[in-house]
């Protein structure tokens, strides 16, 4: 077992989150490092890749945060955050691929300060045809098979629903210019995550404390 762990990211949720998130569920002590707007540029080049979420681990820094929660899950196997069977890691990486997508549909709304092209390409998001509509509801469809679960594929949480969680949580935040609080509330199976992550007992001190 690891003796230091240390996530460095911006203090705000992002990328960051869904890894904070696995290591508390997970059990793992770590450090908490939130860069400074202000302070990227320094930083910017001692980050493998030149980016973060970047995990330190016993002095080994590894980005990307899709890596991280596998890591973290076979790091912990009773955890049960990557499942030890193949077909349900299989689900839990094709979960995670569906919401690495629905983050790149966003990315052109968080690339433009125009605040009329964010209305823009955010109302065309969630239209009724929109891309970001289709993907819910593909993702809600699929997780409609393993309905009888009280996660998305189990009884216990895995990396997935963590990645779902985070998304979901940003998307009806409000804090999204154009993006409606409801966006998901007609998926009840996306809604079951949700709700059962939150209230995860650690899940629920995390957020308790930060």
């Amino acid at each position: 077992m690891p003796k230091n762990i240390k996530l460095t990211y911006f203090d705000f949720k992002g990328f960051g989150e869904p890894v904070r998130l696995a290591l508390a569920i997970a059990g793992l002590d770590f450090e908490d490092f939130r860069i400074k707007r202000e302070d990227w540029p320094a930083i910017k080049p001692t980050m493998p890749f030149g980016h973060v979420p970047v995990l330190e681990v016993d002095g080994q820094k590894v980005a990307q945060s899709g890596a991280m929660l596998r890591y973290i899950g076979k790091l912990v196997p009773e955890s049960g955050l990557y499942p030890s069977d193949i077909w349900t890691a299989f689900k839990v990486d094709e979960i995670i691929g569906v919401v690495d997508d629905i983050m790149r549909l966003l990315r052109p709304s968080f690339a433009t300060k125009d605040e009329d092209e964010i209305v823009r390409l955010r109302t065309a998001l969630v239209a009724p045809e929109g891309e970001l509509t289709l993907a819910l509801a593909q993702l809600e469809a699929s997780l409609a098979k393993t309905a009888g679960a009280k996660f998305a594929l189990n009884d216990g949480p895995t990396i997935a629903d963590i990645s779902i969680y985070v998304i979901l949580d940003l998307l009806s935040s409000g804090v999204l210019t154009a993006m409606p609080k409801d966006v998901y509330a007609k998926h009840p199976q996306l809604s079951k995550v949700v709700n059962a992550v939150r209230a995860h007992p650690k899940v629920k001190e995390w957020e308790s404390k930060h």
